[in-house]
């Protein structure tokens, strides 16, 4: 009798540890996924700054161009930035 209450108490902790095991494993599965899409947001970030810096980058050349005497009026603003909009610029001294 006393095998079959220490069997069953066994089994018991077998089952509670295995329970405890699979909840452990998706504690994990969780924060992994929590990891994931953190990274993935921050890349999403990274990718929207470089497009601006390449944005950036090429309007800094054009207008060094333009401040080294190698580039025409019409090189100021990228297309589409509006370049038609205010005052027309002064010719070059």
């Amino acid at each position: 009798m006393q095998s079959i209450h220490r069997d069953v108490r066994l089994e018991q902790v077998i089952v509670w540890n295995n329970e405890q095991h699979k909840q452990e494993l998706q504690n994990h599965a969780e924060s992994i996924n929590l990891m994931k899409q953190e990274l993935q947001d921050y890349q999403d970030d990274q990718d929207a700054r470089d497009g601006k810096i390449s944005e950036l980058q090429a309007i800094v050349e054009t207008l060094m161009r333009q401040v080294m005497g190698k580039g025409k009026a019409s090189d100021l603003m990228p297309e589409g930035a509006g370049a038609s909009v205010g005052n027309p610029l002064p010719p070059p001294r």
